[in-house]
């Protein structure tokens, strides 16, 4: 098949045939476009547009032709103008099958063999899993259950390169769990990928990263904060939907409190009968209930009993006091339960702050900033050195006796005595 290079250089059969000169260069005039004949012939205006057009359809058929191909046979095809046509094909380089040999293959350290396992695995289109995932003993197996393909490799004596001992090429796969291969991706195994690319052009964005990897290596990577982002979104319509609930039910109260507090004073008001109460001054009254006295003081809303200072509702006790004083119960609840403090809370739509309200450097670089304070660590401020009592001797030394003499000081060895019983002799 003849072929034609951006360089002019024409090669064809060797037969007499018709030659065109084109840019100062001779080629066959059957591989010369129609428009550039048609102007070496002076042919008019008109001609050369409908040979551009034939031209045009030809190429147009001829695409279609190839497309169709491609879609019978799943391939991607280069058409002669560079695009490609047809489906995507899954990615299987061969470079990356030889990235595990066999038995005795070295890898410096337990990073790279992770990594040519990836690639490895990502090249024959199966998932494994760790039995041991050490820097020093490495033991893997297929995802697979039932599978006997296994890879283990370790370093000499827990030092020094992983060594591959073991290697079971051979998977039992079936054709489903091929069709549902789907790699085991982290952030490391995409930085294999893309590494490259992204060292070179820092402005690398995700979103081009993400339609790279889908288009190169067939693989749909989903980004990895949509789900917070979605979840996010989602509890942000319940609380909308919470706080105009909220806002409902507060509009419909009748009284100055709401339903739950006014059920809860009633029940406090039903056990306020048995209580006997006695003044002692203008705000302080004491109360009996069976067998405990306390003291209620209405004009700091306290009661021994403290359960008027923990829940803001005033108690049995308290509301027996003011049955006596003639005082209305609702009127000592605690502001925040009241009808009006909880209007206030749901009046105004809570919005999220701009970015525009945040203070910038400029507006902040005139004004006084406190330093942080220097709080380096001295050096050897630890005490290593236990602190001793004061009676404690500073070493605990265990006390010798003499086997010969029996007196304690010395031992055998170091004896006066036998040493001078030597001597004599």
């Amino acid at each position: 098949m003849p072929t034609v290079d951006v360089g002019h250089v024409y090669v064809t059969e060797a037969k007499d045939v018709a030659t065109v000169t084109v840019d100062g260069a001779r080629c066959p005039s059957e591989y010369v476009p129609i428009a550039v004949q048609s102007a070496e012939a002076g042919c008019s205006s008109e001609n050369m547009l409908i040979a551009d057009q034939l031209v045009e359809a030809e190429h147009v058929n001829e695409t279609v032709d190839q497309y169709d191909e491609a879609e019978n046979v799943n391939e991607t095809v280069i058409l002669t103008d560079g695009s490609r046509r047809g489906k995507i094909p899954a990615f299987s380089p061969n470079e990356w099958d030889e990235e595990i040999i066999g038995v005795g293959q070295q890898f410096q350290s337990g990073e790279a063999f992770r990594a040519a396992l990836f690639k490895y695995a990502f090249a024959k289109r199966f998932n494994y899993k760790f039995i041991k995932n050490h820097n020093t003993q490495m033991s893997v197996v297929c995802a697979v259950k039932g599978c006997c393909w296994k890879l283990t490799a370790h370093s000499w004596k827990g030092s020094g390169p992983l060594r591959v001992k073991q290697f079971v090429d051979s998977h039992r796969h079936s054709k489903q769990d091929d069709i549902d291969w789907k790699p085991a991706l982290n952030a490391k195994m995409i930085l294999e990928l893309v590494g490259k690319k992204i060292a070179s052009s820092p402005n690398y964005s995700a979103k081009e990263i993400r339609k790279d990897i889908e288009s190169k290596y067939n693989l749909n990577l989903p980004y990895h904060m949509v789900p917070v982002l979605e979840f996010m979104k989602a509890h942000q319509e319940m609380v909308a939907e919470l706080l105009v609930s909220r806002k409902r039910d507060v509009a419909s109260w009748k009284g100055p409190v709401g339903d739950k507090i006014e059920l809860k004073i009633k029940e406090n008001l039903c056990k306020s009968q048995y209580v006997v109460t006695r003044r002692l001054s203008e705000s302080m009254y004491e109360f009996r209930l069976e067998s405990s006295v306390g003291v209620v003081d209405l004009s700091s809303r306290t009661c021994t009993c403290l359960e008027w200072q923990m829940i803001g509702i005033p108690c049995e006790h308290a509301c027996g006091v003011m049955q006596e004083a003639n005082l209305d119960v609702n009127s000592c609840v605690e502001t925040w339960y009241r009808k009006e403090t909880q209007e206030a809370i749901y009046a105004e739509v809570m919005n999220a702050l701009p970015p525009e309200d945040t203070a910038s450097l400029d507006e902040v670089s005139d004004s006084r900033c406190c330093a942080p304070l220097d709080v380096s660590p001295a050096c050897n401020t630890t005490n290593r050195k236990r602190i001793r009592r004061q009676p404690e001797p500073e070493s605990m030394k265990r006390a010798f006796t003499c086997s010969d003499c029996n007196k304690k000081g010395h031992n055998r060895r170091s004896c006066e005595k036998r040493m001078k019983s030597w001597m004599l002799l």
